[in-house]
């Protein structure tokens, strides 16, 4: 029997959280909820409701990961992502509605638009509205001038005929093309494989025969339709905001750098930064007198360039810094008797004081140095930030 999905419903009532109290024989006291008013008494939570879910997930040969990528729902996630923004004083490309661009022919017998490859008129010779074959030019890939001029890149020459232009819907399609019928001076992008064909009656042959126009190109269902649209350069006086793009193929925009007017800024997967290890947690560092080399120093690879450090030992200095690359901001002092207890700020200082030793910020890490004839023992810790 097949599973009929309940409609949930929120409980929408006044006064849920008040109660009448009655005293029992025992001694104990049962309390009875007495809401004030019940618009919805809403879907009760149970196992009849619960259970299904559950065992859905159950007979799901799958992960989590996987039920939510065939759901869809992780979808832009694993996309690539980038940030964008227009420069000042440029052309930046944007998509329109061909429809609202360059117009449509609306085909009198079904009310629909037409965007047109090419037309053609059947039962007559020499009419000059007799259009049964066209050269296009297509590329997957356009680009914009400084001066806001829309060219294909790396175009592809396909010569089409009214007996054969529909076997090339597959072809076109996902492409930008230019010598389209409608306006063969625009560039179009087709967002479809359907390719559409209608023949309407024109007029009457010389020796009395009907005429017939067949038209081949996309049908719209109005003109704010997308499934065709056309490449039109927008001027930008000033930059704009940054706006964020994706898409699954990673190469689809350029990963840095200004293109036709808009500054790129690669950002890669938010699945990938949200599932991957994160950077933070506390590190610590245990020196004692061995840890030291031959030449009095120990080095520590941080993995980033800016984290919180700090630490001390018995006898010596302790610091509390921000390290940012290889300067350090912060408070170093000094533990020692009542009378040699001091602290000093550092503000941009590329080594600080930590007892016996010197540390200085590299920028891989930190190094530590001392000169005297045992090495200092320190307890150290940092806290990756980036």
């Amino acid at each position: 029997m097949a599973y009929t999905a309940p409609t949930v419903k929120d409980r929408v009532a006044a006064g849920d959280n008040k109660y009448t109290m009655q005293t029992l024989s025992d001694g104990r006291v049962l309390l009875t909820p007495s809401p004030d008013e019940v618009e919805e008494a809403g879907t009760e939570i149970n196992k009849a409701l619960l259970q299904p879910l559950f065992n859905l997930a159950a007979a799901h040969d799958a992960t989590i990961e996987e039920m939510l990528t065939d759901l869809g729902i992780l979808a832009p996630f694993k996309d690539y992502w980038w940030r964008i923004k227009s420069s000042a004083g440029s052309y930046t490309l944007r998509m329109a509605a061909a429809g609202s661009i360059s117009g449509a022919y609306r085909a009198p017998s079904s009310g629909k638009y037409r965007v047109e490859i090419l037309r053609h008129l059947s039962a007559t010779s020499g009419n000059p509205e007799s259009y049964g074959t066209t050269t296009l030019q297509y590329a997957s890939n356009i680009t914009i001038g400084t001066s806001g001029n829309i060219s294909l890149v790396n175009p592809t020459s396909l010569t089409v005929s009214s007996s054969d232009v529909q076997s090339y819907a597959s072809t076109l399609n996902g492409k930008y093309v230019k010598g389209l019928l409608t306006n063969d001076s625009l560039i179009y992008r087709i967002n479809t494989a359907t390719m559409s064909t209608s023949a309407e009656r024109w007029g009457v042959g010389a020796s009395g025969e009907t005429e017939v126009r067949t038209y081949y190109g996309y049908e719209l269902s109005d003109l704010s339709s997308t499934i065709v649209e056309v490449a039109v350069a927008q001027y930008s006086s000033t930059s704009s905001d940054y706006t964020y793009v994706h898409n699954s193929d990673p190469d689809f925009y350029p990963h840095s750098g200004t293109t036709n007017g808009t500054e790129y800024q690669y950002l890669g997967k938010i699945y990938d930064a949200a599932t991957a290890d994160a950077p933070f947690g506390i590190k610590t560092v245990n020196i004692t007198s061995a840890s030291w080399n031959s030449s009095k120093q120990y080095t520590v690879a941080t993995q980033c360039t800016r984290y919180l450090l700090f630490g001390g030992g018995p006898r010596t200095k302790g610091v509390a810094l921000l390290v940012d690359g290889t300067k350090g901001y912060g408070m170093q002092a000094y533990y020692g008797d009542t009378y040699n207890r001091y602290a000093t700020s550092l503000v941009g200082e590329a080594t600080a004081g930590i007892g016996d030793a010197t540390v200085t910020f590299t920028s891989t890490g930190f190094r530590l140095s001392h000169t005297v004839t045992t090495g200092p023992v320190l307890t150290l810790a940092y806290l990756p930030l980036a």
